[in-house]
């Protein structure tokens, strides 16, 4: 992917349960200017962060990486597909975010619930080179005004109700946390994902979803014996007891050894 099509080296850093990178830990991953190794060009963020469960990176935190790509002169970018829902958890506007990134990325979809688009939020002269290499890179598009209404849409009258979408991943986690062989840490819910643990009740996370989608309760995998929801606006209180009770019914089917065998 990027390295083939940008020609960029990556160099991934460990982040912490809440999504943050250790400040010493990107402090010491910039590298001099050494013939022998790549330059570090960008610094990358992640809010909401997807792989911890929709955490939110707080105001504080981006500013101090802001601080630190600053001092040593590098840009910083935000993987923003969700920032709305960031927005909706710290009572911010996006500008308060975005004002420590020099570029910012985010969906339309997702929690916005537009069928397809993504923006990404730049200077003039970032958003016309950008333009130039989605036109190299074959995404222009012809007669997308049927794909910018929906999109308009979900920019002025999603963001506004998204704490609804929080709530009811607060209520689903709480009912699912009652389960017995279910695990779901109450502390990470703070956006409109739910992460459980199946593995003390199913052989399998692949199992847990196959058995779910039959009663039409969709999730994915998201590691070993793992599984996430995720709250849209389409999902109301009926939706969240219904998924409880496919996850209860699941749980009640597989005995606590997991191998799949009733006694």
């Amino acid at each position: 992917g990027m390295a083939t099509v940008g020609g960029v080296h990556s160099r991934q850093l460990p982040n912490n349960s809440d999504g943050t990178i250790d400040l010493g830990d990107i402090e010491s991953a910039i590298r001099a200017d050494d013939p022998h190794f790549p330059r570090t060009r960008l610094i990358c963020l992640e809010n909401t962060h997807n792989h911890c469960g929709g955490r939110v990176l707080s105001l504080s935190y981006m500013r101090r990486v802001r601080e630190i790509a600053q001092a040593n002169g590098i840009p910083t970018h935000l993987d923003g597909a969700r920032v709305m829902n960031a927005c909706a958890k710290l009572g911010c506007k996006p500008a308060e975010i975005g004002e420590h990134f020099d570029t910012v990325s985010f969906c339309l979809s997702k929690s916005l619930g537009a069928p397809i688009g993504s923006v990404i939020v730049g200077n003039a002269e970032f958003i016309a080179r950008c333009h130039r290499l989605r036109k190299c890179l074959g995404g222009q598009l012809r007669q997308v005004a049927v794909l910018a209404a929906p999109g308009l849409i979900a920019l002025k009258r999603m963001p506004s109700r998204l704490s609804e979408d929080h709530d009811q991943a607060k209520r689903l986690a709480e009912g699912i946390s009652k389960i017995e062989g279910l695990e779901v840490d109450l502390g990470t819910v703070e956006t409109n994902m739910v992460m459980v643990n199946v593995s003390a009740c199913c052989e399998s996370a692949e199992a847990a979803v196959a058995a779910l989608k039959e009663v039409n309760v969709l999730t994915g995998i998201m590691g070993k014996g793992i599984l996430r929801l995720v709250t849209h606006h389409h999902i109301r209180e009926a939706q969240v007891q219904k998924a409880v009770e496919a996850f209860a019914r699941l749980a009640a089917s597989r005995p606590a050894n997991g191998n799949g065998a009733h006694a």
